[in-house]
């Protein structure tokens, strides 16, 4: 005679396996969860098979290079976070390993630096400035000031002193307000977009933004006081503290300078200098 419903359903309930039977799954998914396993996207299947699955643990396939932190660092934008290693070209530089650090994921984070220009050298003079800094690629200003700040910026575009309003959602200005270098500096990204990051004229020095950091070098009195300008805010942060610009407490957002070096990437014969041309249209 057959069972009733009931006492057949709990017959079978006795009969299944407990949970303690049932194989685990990975850590967080539930015993007897159903897992599913990371599946390629479209890309990656096409690749395969085009081309094979050893083509995708080429770091190079078919001379193309793969995208990345390593091989595009300024695309990622400011590293606030993390600070780069000194080389050993550094050691017994006291700029440079002032400057160093400053550099983790830009372009001049791995490569050797030289002087290019330095006012008290060359000459306190837009023309004597653009004669040295033009097409040598990305730059480091590096600024004292009379109030005892040391400040600057990365210069990500370059200059080519042909008369550009330069984008570069990379760059940046630091600062030690105080001058004491025993502390980290505060570093100050672009904001509000790539776009006029660096003004580039033949007749003006040194411009981040139109008023983030600016030394005019006006030939009017090439020894003369040279007087800076700083204003954040409107295309370099602000500082945390609120103070509106570069400076110390004193200066506010002017200060005399007593000493303005550009330092720049060293290069090979023949190895393209980046951002080293003009830049014909920027939509940014």
């Amino acid at each position: 005679m057959a069972l009733p419903y009931a006492r057949r359903r709990l017959h079978e309930l006795r009969a299944k396996p407990s949970d303690e039977d049932e194989p685990l799954g990975p850590p967080g998914i539930a015993p007897g969860r159903k897992v599913y396993e990371e599946r390629d996207d479209w890309v990656t299947k096409a690749v395969k098979f085009v081309f094979g699955s050893k083509a995708l643990q080429d770091p190079e396939p078919l001379g193309f290079k793969r995208s990345g932190k390593e091989a595009f660092p300024e695309y990622y934008g400011v590293n606030l976070a993390e600070w780069a290693d000194l080389l050993p070209e550094d050691q017994g530089n006291k700029d440079l390993t002032l400057i160093r650090p400053l550099l983790k994921q830009t372009r001049l984070e791995q490569r050797p630096m030289q002087l290019i220009y330095d006012a008290s050298r060359h000459g306190w003079s837009c023309r004597s400035f653009h004669q040295r800094v033009d097409r040598k690629g990305p730059c480091v200003v590096l600024a004292r000031t009379r109030g005892g700040s040391i400040c600057g910026g990365y210069n990500a575009a370059g200059w080519v002193g042909v008369g550009e309003l330069r984008g570069a959602a990379s760059a940046f200005l630091f600062t030690w307000p105080d001058g004491d270098t025993s502390k980290r500096p505060l570093k100050l990204p672009k904001v509000g977009g790539a776009g006029v990051a660096i003004c580039d004229f033949p007749d003006k020095g040194v411009s981040f933004g139109m008023d983030g950091f600016v030394v005019p070098l006006s030939s009017r009195e090439p020894n003369g006081p040279q007087i800076s300008y700083s204003k954040l805010g409107p295309y370099y942060s602000r500082r945390k503290d609120g103070f509106p610009s570069l400076f110390s407490g004193v200066e506010k957002r002017q200060a005399e300078l007593v000493e303005l070096k550009v330092y720049a990437g060293i290069y090979k014969p023949g190895e393209a200098i980046p951002d080293s041309k003009v830049k014909l249209l920027q939509l940014n």
